[in-house]
């Protein structure tokens, strides 16, 4: 005989005794026990299963099997007493419960509310640790956007919950039978068959197929939202949060937009100005800032063409900067290529980085690959235009030491 499954009878018992109807191990090794009949929900319709105590025993995971019906209840070890007939207290985890049946019915009511104003059908659920996700198939007439689409029917969602209407399954041993609903979803069991209808059975919010859990009123699901909409294939996944999920993501929201809005010092009202306004600001200051750039870059060059021309007594020419970086100095080699002689290193100093600039009489980038890494130092490069990076400014010296006695 099946076990028999309480929780059809009544969703919201959490607790009492069950009976052990048999115990034992699965071909995988782990532990499960069968009750006569049993309140824990097992893994199904994309709803996670119920988790809880049994006895002393953690219950860690609950399958039916579909050969014998019967309700599986994993455990994390057996008590040493554990016997055939025993009643044990048990208990399910009913805040985990709570927001499985919170979300799962926020699903089927934003997937009715789709439906019903725009006839798009349900193709495909999902059901994460704190959101789901639905792929909804917009019929071939709709044209309009598949976003303003989603808050109307978020919309049409919650004002099914502000309703407060009943929530109720109905049970049915044959497909004909369940046909007398007006399901959305087409029926493909033909027997032992479970319909979720959401108000009037006879003008539903939405009806379907469902084995999962839901509560008993649609006011107990708080709030849906939707909280993204993108295209996937030929439908439209919408991600979406209810009850305690879909407050937590709004006060985690709210707590960013009033930080912003303390940033730039304005309401959330006009949050979106102010930020607009700063951004143009910064367009500014950033083009001011390479404008002058650019005007230092372009005398600093002139000064190193100088410096090329100019008598020197070391193997190399060099110039040391503090506020150019290394991409900075890389970019004067275009302009110095043509007057370049022998070899130009251009050292940033913020980045402990030196730029070596080559006619091409030595190459630079062996210069890097053969001498760097003996003072922790790395980079590399072509035989005109190389890098060598190091970890401090005296390892940098060092290298620029060496590099010299190397060239003479």
């Amino acid at each position: 005989m099946s076990t028999v499954k309480l929780y059809q009878q009544d969703v919201y018992k959490k607790s009492g005794e069950l009976c052990v109807e048999r115990f034992g191990e699965d071909a995988k090794g782990r532990r499960f026990i069968v009750f006569k009949e049993s309140f824990f929900f097992p893994e199904g319709g994309g709803q996670p299963c119920d988790l809880g105590i049994a006895g002393t025993m953690k219950v860690v995971d609950v399958l039916e099997d579909k050969a014998t019906g019967d309700v599986l209840h994993y455990v994390d070890a057996f008590e040493d007493d554990l016997a055939e007939g025993t009643l044990l207290h048990c208990e399910i985890d009913w805040a985990r419960r709570f927001d499985h049946m919170q979300m799962h019915c926020g699903e089927h009511i934003l997937s009715g509310a789709f439906y019903r104003l725009f006839k798009a059908e349900n193709k495909g659920f999902h059901m994460g640790d704190d959101y789901m996700t639905v792929d909804m198939l917009f019929p071939p007439e709709f044209d309009g956007d598949p976003r303003d689409a989603g808050e109307a029917a978020e919309y049409e969602a919650n004002r099914t919950i502000w309703a407060n209407v009943p929530i109720k399954t109905y049970y049915y041993e044959t497909r004909e039978e369940a046909n007398a609903l007006p399901s959305r979803k087409k029926i493909a069991f033909d027997e032992d068959i479970s319909m979720v209808v959401v108000g009037d059975p006879e003008d539903p919010m939405d009806c379907c197929p469902c084995c999962g859990t839901h509560p008993g009123r649609s006011g107990e699901i708080g709030l849906v939202k939707v909280i993204k909409c993108e295209p996937n294939k030929e439908y439209y996944r919408y991600t979406l949060k209810s009850g305690r999920f879909a407050l937590a993501d709004y006060r985690f929201k709210h707590e960013i937009a009033t930080m912003v809005g303390n940033r730039y010092s304005t309401s959330l009202d006009r949050l979106e100005r102010a930020m607009d306004k700063a951004e143009a600001e910064n367009n500014d200051v950033r083009r001011e800032r390479s404008l002058l750039k650019k005007s230092l870059i372009n005398a600093e060059v002139t000064k190193l063409k100088a410096l090329i021309d100019a008598p020197c007594h070391k193997s190399y020419r060099s110039a040391s900067y503090a506020i150019f970086s290394p991409d900075d100095l890389q970019s004067f080699a275009k302009d110095l290529d043509p007057v370049l002689k022998g070899v130009l290193i251009l050292v940033s100093e913020k980045a402990n980085t030196a730029v070596i600039l080559s006619d091409g009489k030595v190459n630079a980038g062996k210069l890097v690959k053969e001498n760097a890494s003996i003072y922790r130092g790395k980079g590399g490069g072509s035989p005109k235009l190389a890098r060598a990076i190091f970890d401090s400014k005296e390892n940098l010296e060092l290298y620029l030491d060496l590099i010299e006695k190397h060239l003479r």
